[in-house]
């Protein structure tokens, strides 16, 4: 007997740069050019192994520059970056 196949689809946890400027209410073309000044202040830089941006990461930024949530140390965003970069590459 055939495995049925699951309608699950997860939403994905990264994004493209089309995506990324959705979540944010901006063009695609608006991101780009501010890209590297976004990222100066904090905002989540590409997973180069996972070929997108932590949605989840995102969240925490603008819950941060809205007051909602206090600011991870840096350093440890960071690991935890390398972490996950870490384990997809083998």
């Amino acid at each position: 007997m055939a495995k049925s196949k699951t309608s699950f689809i997860p939403t994905p946890r990264f994004y493209s740069a089309e995506q990324v400027a959705a979540r944010l209410g901006k063009s695609e073309n608006w991101f780009r050019d501010h890209r590297s000044d976004l990222e100066s202040r904090g905002f989540p830089k590409r997973s180069k192994t996972l070929d997108g941006w932590d949605a989840v990461a995102i969240e925490h930024y603008c819950d941060v520059r809205s007051g909602l949530k206090r600011p991870s140390p840096p350093e440890a965003a960071a690991k935890i970056g390398e972490r996950i970069d870490d384990y997809f590459s083998g």
